[in-house]
């Protein structure tokens, strides 16, 4: 049996297939896609972005690493995004070449340049807290 999952889930095929395409309508709906090598500048053809059906078990040492690194990878994340020389100079290749990126660079400076109409600010990141959640829950010892 693989970790907290039965083998009768597993073996069922018209299970996983439902399963699965559950999750690939779900991944349209939040948006886990990229554009295909073949068109980088067009959203008319694209694919999903790799995800698993199912999360993978890590040991709990992995996980208290992760956990225990997460909040300064969350300032850092926020410090770069505070930072418009870095960015300028970080995203200068793909601005040139991606439509999507450039139109939200673009979007970013018009707020620089216009000013910040809000005194407070509150960043929801996605980070992969909710995979992390999931390891946490399936985390063998």
């Amino acid at each position: 049996m693989a970790q907290g999952l039965p083998d009768e889930m597993l073996m069922n095929s018209a299970l996983i297939k439902k399963l699965a395409e559950e999750a690939k309508d779900s991944a349209v709906t939040q948006g886990v896609l990229m554009r295909l090598q073949e068109t980088p500048n067009s959203s008319e053809v694209v694919s999903f972005a790799p995800f698993t059906l199912f999360p993978t078990p890590v040991p709990k040492a992995v996980f208290s690493q992760a956990l225990a690194v997460q909040t300064h990878y969350n300032t850092l994340v926020d410090k770069i995004s505070q930072d418009a020389d870095f960015l300028q100079e970080a995203l200068a290749s793909t601005i040139a070449v991606d439509d999507f990126t450039a139109r939200l660079f673009k979007i970013h400076q018009q707020i620089l340049k216009e000013g910040r109409s809000q005194v407070r600010q509150l960043d929801c990141s996605r980070h992969g807290q909710e995979i992390m959640m999931i390891i946490m829950i399936m985390c063998c010892d």
